[in-house]
């Protein structure tokens, strides 16, 4: 979230908007910031989505109740899957956030847009190697993820799993 925040920031909004929206101090707001600490409650989430109209699926939340439901983009209805080069730029969009934030934060993010949006199609036969190639990355992300986070029996199921998926490439 500390990287939201920093977004936000550097795109005019002052930090005083920013902490009165979050309902948070702005001492508070700069260590989240910083990193010194890190945004753990559900209500602060919530609270900048809303504040800022940031979509819920952005910050791993559920459409929050202002989102529109019919402008969805049509490959993201389950008959229209998205089209392989998406989830290469996921996998680019998570490295990114990764680097800015570290320690595994993202690791519920990571397995939840694997699971959600990849993994069903890597059975479909109109899919192409691209799906595979983002599985496996972002299985192995994961599993760095989760040894950052110090679950290393977890990061070594993730790795299990990411090696198999990459000699589908072709």
């Amino acid at each position: 979230m500390g990287t939201v925040f920093r977004m936000l920031n550097c795109r005019g909004v002052s930090t005083r908007r920013i902490a009165t929206a979050v309902d948070i101090t702005q001492g508070r707001l700069y260590d989240y910031m910083s990193g010194k600490s890190r945004v753990e409650k559900l209500t602060v989430f919530e609270q900048i989505a809303d504040a800022f109209h940031i979509p819920g699926h952005l910050l791993g939340l559920a459409r929050r109740s202002w989102e529109p439901t019919s402008t969805a983009p049509e490959h993201q209805h389950a008959d229209h899957p998205p089209p392989d080069g998406d989830d290469l730029a996921a996998v680019e969009h998570f490295r990114s956030a990764d680097r800015q934030t570290g320690g595994g934060r993202l690791y519920g993010a990571v397995v939840r847009h694997l699971s959600d949006r990849v993994a069903p199609r890597l059975v479909d036969t109109g899919s192409g190697a691209q799906v595979f190639a983002a599985a496996a990355a972002l299985t192995e992300m994961a599993g760095w993820m989760a040894h950052d986070s110090g679950q290393d029996t977890l990061a070594e199921r993730h790795f299990a799993r990411a090696l198999p998926t990459g000699p589908h490439l072709g």
